[in-house]
């Protein structure tokens, strides 16, 4: 912005404090957008994650629901009543009648129940009950499987014995010929999928009850488990397919791979959820975020498919024509709401 030559000429003094206004107001404008943009930021990062105003006069709504009929100033308001307060319900001492119960028989010693007055022993006529919990560690235990071999001392010929798997009482194991039974992979399964434990953790718990189960060992049995699993996650998928609407989304993971040594990889987990009419959660994993993976797994879906804006934009999740239709989810809708009502409150 140049300075006018002419401090007299009054026309580019009026044009020069023309670009200085023009130039504040953009400025302004920025300065403005920037702080929104800050004050957004600091919400994600440290206001609450969910969108929901529960008894929040301001809730913003996307439909008009009618407001209030407006009486007349005259009238009083009444005051607001006070709100009843919660009775805290007391907590039954009972414990749970499924658990198992390990009876202790306190009573007197045989001199005690001898009365003193005529030298008979006293019946008993009641009984005081007191209940403790308590807890066993998992203890590891060895299936020591004897399968005995008989044979004709005659003949030397004739010889019968248990076939391996068939011994009395069932399997002792999930995975024919492994060195391990039911507990120990239900011990992982459950620690590494429902307890969110790595198996390193599962290294110390094992441990702990008496025996040290590498890592790698553990990964063998869940890759072992998986190939057990592979008919009920197809029964699993094609019921959530079969569905009129399906929930899709994605997450990251990180991978490695073995073309890259020392790095990693950003794989993806896709969930399809069904309804409650097919209630599954179906997991698939792919090496990136192509649509490749959601057209196989959607091949035979036919109906709405709620997704993210990401799907919608890329065509990710949608098949063939008149086949596959998205519906975009409104917990991303309400969003945008949120972060602009610091905004416009009212509109």
């Amino acid at each position: 912005m140049a300075a006018p030559e002419k401090q007299d000429d009054l026309q580019s003094v009026l044009r020069f404090n023309a670009e200085l206004v023009a130039t504040v107001e953009q400025l302004q404008k920025l300065n403005q957008q920037l702080r929104e943009e800050l004050n957004l930021y600091r919400r994600k990062l440290f206001g609450q994650s969910s969108d929901r105003h529960l008894d929040d006069d301001s809730q913003l709504y996307l439909f008009d629901t009618g407001g209030p009929e407006v009486e007349d100033e005259e009238d009083e308001l009444e005051p607001p009543k006070p709100r009843p307060r919660r009775r805290r319900k007391k907590k039954s001492e009972k414990l749970p009648d499924h658990l198992r119960r390990e009876v202790i028989e306190a009573d007197v010693s045989p001199q005690e129940r001898t009365c003193s007055c005529c030298g008979e022993e006293m019946p008993i006529i009641g009984t005081d009950i007191s209940e403790r919990l308590d807890l066993k560690p998992a203890e590891l235990f060895v299936w020591e499987i004897r399968r005995h071999k008989r044979a004709c001392g005659k003949c030397k010929e004739s010889i019968a014995q248990v076939a391996a798997g068939e011994e009395p009482g069932g399997l002792t194991t999930p995975v024919p010929g492994s060195d391990y039974g039911f507990g120990v992979y239900t011990q992982v399964i459950v620690g590494k999928f429902a307890d969110h434990l790595p198996l390193y953790r599962g290294e110390d718990i094992f441990a702990r009850a008496g025996l040290v189960i590498p890592r790698n060992t553990q990964f063998g049995m869940l890759v072992n488990i998986a190939e057990l699993l592979a008919p009920l996650l197809a029964l699993m998928k094609s019921r959530v397919v079969l569905g009129p609407v399906i929930g899709v989304d994605d997450t990251s993971v990180r991978m490695q791979d073995p073309a890259l040594p020392g790095k990693m990889r950003t794989a993806r987990f896709w969930l399809y959820r069904g309804r409650a009419d097919h209630p599954y959660n179906v997991f698939d994993f792919t090496d990136s975020r192509g649509r490749d993976g959601p057209a196989g797994f959607l091949s035979d879906f036919r109906g709405h498919a709620v997704v993210d804006a990401y799907g919608v934009n890329d065509g990710v999740y949608l098949g063939k024509e008149d086949q596959i239709f998205a519906a975009c989810c409104n917990a991303h809708a309400r969003r945008k709401f949120v972060e602009a009502k610091p905004n416009d409150a009212v509109a």
